[in-house]
């Protein structure tokens, strides 16, 4: 897709280049695909070419990576954090137990991660 839009740029620099607008039109709008449209892409080429299903990165994600800090964080705080609600966090810090994440309660009531 790269090349055709390249080629189409230098196309459109040479004095001869005669450019049907529906074409540039196409090539601009799939050039400019959102990041998040070819993350999904990508992960569903990946999946295909490795036979099993790949999830992109989401919120348990970003749950994992925010505890994997060493900090010690409540529900309140890791919502805050997040900018999502307290029972959000509650369901995916239990989903993030059932995939063998060994998350711990201190005595204050926050959340870490065993080392």
């Amino acid at each position: 897709m790269n090349a055709d839009f390249n080629e189409l740029l230098k196309n459109l620099k040479t004095s001869t280049a005669t450019v049907e607008q529906e074409e540039l039109e196409q090539v601009v709008r799939d050039f400019f695909l959102s990041l998040e449209e070819r993350d999904e892409f990508a992960v569903f080429v990946l999946s295909r070419l490795c036979g099993k299903k790949l999830e992109k990165p989401g919120r348990k994600d970003e749950l994992r990576a925010i505890l994997t800090t060493g900090h010690r964080y409540s529900i309140a705080e890791l919502a805050e954090r997040m900018a999502t609600s307290d029972k959000n966090v509650s369901s995916l810090l239990s989903y993030l137990r059932k995939e063998g994440l060994k998350i711990c309660i201190d005595c204050e009531g926050r959340r870490f991660i065993e080392k």
